[in-house]
């Protein structure tokens, strides 16, 4: 399969950055809406079998999350405490702690090190070089990129439409604007052409993304399609969507990943917006060592919802 970056802007306000579950479900409502049901049928029942197309969630242009691993492990710090001065070792101390706010680097800092399985690597020259890196809202980056994750956040108040005679309560919307021109990119596996991605990503800006994209929330312009080359060799992947394992996946005892549940809804206007369930995923940017080399893991999920089949998207889409 060959991977690809999808690069789009932002057209409107945004509630917040799609995952890849709910990108799953823009990607069925478009495909229902543009080539009926058979189309959808023929992609979901691929997702467990040999994939039309795989997906991530969803991040700001040349950024990707940061793996789960601590780049300065307890054991690094203490014998880095050990080798210097006692004036020096609070510097030691904050610059650990300073680090430990990382949630996303650059794809230049990916390339050079995770990438190339260096992160020991990295460990160092973030210590030793210093003034070569620079941390910015979570972002690591080297201090000579351009790279920018400004933005503004506010709350909103709203007030729902009454359901069966009683009137919803006042309810808070968060609401994020981003910079005009500020990218967002979605990363795909596929033997499909370009032509095929573009048949449904151009659909973005009309559809919209989540479940606010009824009052105008989450529309991305598609603007290109990028062909990624990733090396194959790498030890560990970095995922890059909320993942369930499979049985006999993964070795954990070798990985570096971060939890997290959530309680999923059905859309409205197909089973009623019922709870579906609670799914725990492994998070994006948990760094991960598999028994099998794979273009990615996971499937698939189904249930029964409100007399509706209702699928869950727990892949993991990995580089």
């Amino acid at each position: 399969m060959k991977t690809y970056k999808i690069v789009f802007t932002c057209q409107s306000v945004v509630n917040e950055i799609p995952n890849s579950q709910t990108i799953f479900g823009a990607i069925c409502n478009i495909l229902l809406q543009t080539r009926g049901k058979d189309a959808l049928d023929e992609y979901i029942s691929s997702l467990n079998a040999k994939a039309k197309m795989v997906h991530s969630s969803m991040f700001l242009n040349h950024t990707l999350p940061m793996i789960k691993k601590n780049v300065f492990s307890l054991e690094y710090i203490n014998t880095l405490l050990g080798s210097v001065k006692a004036e020096d070792k609070l510097r030691v101390l904050e610059s650990a702690k300073r680090y430990k706010q990382i949630s996303a680097m650059s794809e230049m800092v990916y390339k050079n090190y995770v990438e190339n399985n260096k992160i020991e690597s990295l460990t160092v020259d973030l210590q030793e070089k210093s003034n070569d890196f620079e941390i910015r809202n979570g972002l690591l980056k080297y201090s000579n990129e351009k790279l920018d994750t400004k933005m503004d956040s506010i709350l909103l108040t709203r007030n729902g439409f009454p359901e069966k005679e009683n009137d919803k309560t006042l309810f808070y919307s968060n609401a994020i604007y981003y910079p005009k021109g500020t990218e967002f990119c979605i990363y795909v596996k596929t033997e499909e052409s370009v032509g095929y991605l573009k048949s449904i990503f151009n659909y973005f800006e009309y559809f919209g993304v989540g479940s606010r994209r009824t009052v105008g929330d989450n529309s991305f312009r598609l603007e290109r399609i990028e062909e990624w080359n990733q090396s194959s060799d790498m030890e560990s992947k970095l995922v890059l969507s909320r993942y369930i394992p499979n049985d006999e996946e993964v070795d954990y005892s070798n990985s570096f990943y971060k939890l997290t549940s959530n309680v999923y809804r059905t859309s409205k206007n197909y089973a009623g917006g019922y709870v579906s369930g609670r799914f725990m995923h492994l998070m994006e940017g948990s760094f991960m060592r598999f028994l099998e080399n794979k273009e990615y893991y996971g499937k698939v999920l189904e249930s029964c919802v409100n007399g509706k089949t209702v699928y869950h998207y727990a892949i993991g889409f990995v580089l």
